[in-house]
């Protein structure tokens, strides 16, 4: 328990998350009185909660449109004062301050709003926070007396606990970790102020989006844990993770994870789940739907497609679901709609309750006239204003079409009007992300068909990204995108809202449309639930395949997909068998305790027929180090640990589970790390740096987040791919990306075949693939293989290895001086060969 009385708390913050249930606590449990600000103070009043205002304490209203608040000797002698030091509490009393016990704050969110290309200079300074980290200092540095609460989750949870008595810790420990984290969070706080006002110091000041790096950056990290070592036993090694935030392999340093897991395991590990998680967002979620209806002995049937590929034909338009993630997404064409329209446009104000003020919401009004602000943009354009006709319409909406069914992305409805696009959509995708899509494909296929003669580009470089929140009933954004004044087209997944059609606008009909959400909800779900019953207690992969990897020194050595986890399994596995020992195993779907038994008889069911018939590429034994899953069910931890035996009844193993069960329990299962790293499906960050140690210094450079950019790949060949050497090339591609250049990886019937990774040559790589699908048994497999290479073939000597080894389609990114000796070699033997148009050196 706390050593003395708390009892006031100043709170003051801007994400008001969870901050209400922190306060009710407060004042119930320990009879708090909280003292707050502004919008904060509203907060807590509306969640009726007792609340002092500031104003109230100091005598002296908010000052300069609120800079100055709490920048007062009532606030900040009640915070700073130390209640050991006599004269210090005799001037407290003489003034009339009472001590505050408790200081709750969190920052205004600077970093997030100069990261938007539309924030202005004037913006960005109204972000800059000055009494929300005076406070935050003065109670880390007085933190004996006053509890300093930055305002994460984490912290109002830890305080409530501490305050309860519930940490082991003790409070003077305790307070020196809250007072530790506020100066770290005001540190790098400032870091990126002062990175922000030198760019602005540059002969030609560009915004931090434009920047892309930063000219100081400041990585505040965390120490997890110490590593037994690094890469080798003379080195040593901790694991550190970025301050405030989560990672996917928090869970190898609980108290579940038996031993520590090592440098190289992590290493490993963090491969491993790129890579599993990348083909799980590639899959093609309609595949399932289609499995469901193949022979049941067709396995080369199963091939592996990306999102929205194999129901290309299938309108894109659908009913929203509750609860999916949606976005209205809204931009202009060149130069028509400035900042400053007296029509109305979205406005960028600062406000307390959010980054930027939301004006462009159905039924909320628009920011309006501001001709200075038209003026200046005027001055900034390069041509004329662009305005769209029908034509240029249906170009739009054709491209719009085709990326949502190659994104799996549901469109709900848009509508293009002369001068400015709404488009309603779901999609795991973020909305930044949509707009940069549809913005792309749309101005590539205008390009195409059109010419701008005086204009530089169709579309504004910026636009609105407005998400609505789960749960949230669509039918307002629905109205608001098809009701628009002039507009050009309306597609709508109801049909009768379409430009053109017989639209019904009667209560009744969007009643009706209202109910058909529920009714497709309730469809999907019962549907789900009769897949589940009858696929047993075997796990349905996220989307519509199964993908299995195995990781061996961060390259692939075994890859499965297939519309059965234990297939999958038994793909990745046989792939490399001897590899397989000691690596690293990533699943993308839950493990149950069925899949658990199967894994752990892996030697016994795959491993040792191969020695017992005398295969040269038989594998001694069987472990893995690290298993990696979106989750682990707890029947399934038994059995690994051996805590438990395997299920007695059927399971999709080959043995029944009552002969798993008499088998002894295997010592690695004790050992195995457990990684459980949530949904593996969800999209990467697109802001994501990736940092390199060099000597003296770090290379930072994004990360590589481009998959299968179809829109982008051209068949260059004679003889285009057929459907099944399109879905292996798609799937060696991913691998490809993922392994060390120089890098060529053959795949054949959704399965890794041989992978050549890390060569100085790509000729070698190319020999290594081949000879790696001999040695482990493949030979029969390598015809009508396909191969993936990481960057161009200089010589057509590397593809002719591949074609004479079997080889019938190659996926590369082109480029070459010599692309059409390549391009030759591969026509004169009837070989399908794409370009990507995109390298993935990994080195």
């Amino acid at each position: 328990m706390p050593t003395q009385r708390i009892r006031r708390a100043l709170i003051a913050v801007y994400d008001k998350t969870g901050i209400a249930n922190f306060a009710r606590a407060l004042v119930d449990e320990f009879d708090f009185e909280i003292i707050s600000t502004g919008g904060t103070a509203k907060h807590l009043k509306d969640a009726g909660i007792p609340v002092t205002i500031v104003e109230e304490v100091t005598g002296f209203p908010e000052l300069l449109d609120g800079r100055v608040k709490t920048l007062h000797p009532k606030i900040h002698a009640g915070i700073l004062a130390d209640r050991d030091n006599p004269e210090h509490m005799r001037q407290l009393a003489e003034h009339g301050i009472q001590p505050i016990d408790m200081v709750v704050v969190n920052l205004y969110p600077f970093e997030k709003t100069v990261a938007d290309p539309a924030c202005k200079f004037e913006d960005a300074i109204e972000m800059i926070d000055i009494g929300g980290p005076c406070m935050l200092r003065a109670a880390a540095k007085n933190h004996r007396h006053v509890l300093p609460v930055l305002a994460t989750e984490w912290a109002l949870d830890a305080v409530l606990r501490h305050l309860r008595g519930q940490l082991d810790e003790d409070s003077v420990r305790f307070r020196a970790k809250l007072a530790g984290r506020c100066f770290l969070r005001t540190r790098g706080y400032d870091g990126h102020v002062g990175d922000y006002l030198l760019l602005q110091s540059l002969d030609s000041p560009v915004s931090p989006s434009e920047q892309a790096f930063a000219l100081f950056t400041c990585l505040l990290l965390t120490k997890i844990s110490d590593l037994r070592y690094g890469e080798n036993a003379h080195q040593r090694a901790a694991y550190q993770r970025y301050f405030e935030q989560s990672t996917p392999f928090d869970s190898a340093f609980d108290s579940s994870t038996p031993t520590n897991t090592s440098f190289n395991n992590l290493i490993d590990a963090d491969a491993a789940r790129g890579l599993c998680a990348e083909l799980a967002r590639s899959i093609n979620p309609a595949q399932r739907a289609a499995g469901d209806q193949r022979a049941a002995g067709d396995q080369r049937a199963a091939g592996f497609s990306p999102r929205g590929q194999l129901n290309a034909g299938a309108s894109p338009l659908a009913p929203p679901t509750i609860g999916d993630p949606t976005w209205l997404l809204t931009w202009t064409t060149y130069g028509t709609w400035l900042p400053g329209d007296p029509r109305g446009y979205v406005s960028r104000t600062p406000t307390e309750s959010g980054t930027h003020e939301i004006f462009n919401a159905p039924g909320q009004p628009y920011s309006t006239d501001q001709p200075e602000l038209s003026e200046a943009a005027k001055d900034r354009m390069d041509g004329e204003p662009v305005l769209l006709d029908a034509r240029h319409a249906a170009a739009a909406s054709d491209a719009f079409m085709k990326a949502a069914a190659a994104h799996n992305i549901r469109l709900v409805a848009y509508a293009i009007m002369p001068n400015h696009v709404h488009v309603l959509c779901q999609a795991t995708q973020n909305g930044p992300e949509l707009l940069r899509l549809f913005k792309g494909v749309s101005s590539r296929r205008l390009g195409q068909a059109f010419s701008l003669a005086s204009s530089p580009r169709w579309w504004t470089k910026s636009g609105s990204t407005r998400h609505l929140k789960p749960g949230d009933d669509p039918t307002a954004a629905i109205d608001y995108v098809c009701e628009q004044l002039n507009s050009l087209l309306v597609r709508c997944f109801d049909g009768r809202r379409n430009k053109g059609a017989i639209r019904s606008d009667s209560k009744a009909a969007r009643a009706k449309a209202r109910g058909s959400i529920g009714e497709i909800d309730r469809a999907l779900e019962k549907n789900k639930a009769a897949r589940a019953e009858a696929r047993g207690s075997l796990p349905e992969a996220r989307g519509s395949l199964a993908v299995v990897c195995f990781i061996k020194h961060t390259n692939a050595c075994g890859v499965g997909v297939a519309d059965d986890p234990a297939e999958a399994y038994r793909r990745a596995y046989l792939g490399d068998p001897n590899a397989a020992m000691g690596g690293i195993l990533a699943v993308n779907f839950p493990v149950t305790a069925d899949f658990a038994a199967m894994v752990m008889e892996t030697y016994d069911r795959l491993g040792k027929p191969l020695r017992e018939s005398g295969a040269p590429h038989a594998p001694g034994g069987f472990f893995v180090e690290v298993w990696i899953a979106p989750s682990f069910e707890n029947a399934a931890v038994e059995i690994i640990r051996g805590a438990t035996r395997a299920p007695t009844g059927e399971s999709n193993a080959e043995s029944p589970g009552s002969a798993l069960s008499a088998r002894p329990k295997k010592k690695w299962g004790e050992n195995v790390r457990l990684l459980a790293v949530g949904d593996l499906s969800q999209p990467p960050a697109t802001d994501e740096l990736v940092y390199r140690s060099i000597a003296g210094g770090m290379l930072v450079q994004t990360a590589d987040t481009v998959g299968l950019n179809e829109d982008l790949w051209e068949v260059v060949t004679k003889r285009r791919p057929t459907d099944s050497e399109m879905s292996d090339l798609r799937l060696a591609w991913l691998i490809a990306k993922h392994t060390k250049s120089n890098a060529i990886s053959l795949c054949k019937d959704g399965m890794l075949i041989g992978n050549g990774a890390g060569q100085m040559s790509r000729i070698m790589s190319c020999r290594i693939a081949t000879w790696l699908a001999r040695e482990n048994g493949h030979a029969d497999k390598l015809a009508g293989s396909v191969a993936a290479s990481d960057a161009f073939f200089p010589f057509a000597d590397g593809p002719n290895i591949l074609i004479d080894a079997g080889v019938t389609a190659i996926i590369q990114p082109g480029g070459s001086k010599r692309d059409e000796d390549v391009i030759h070699a591969c026509d004169e033997r009837g070989v399908a060969m794409i370009f990507t148009g995109t390298r993935h050196f990994k080195h």
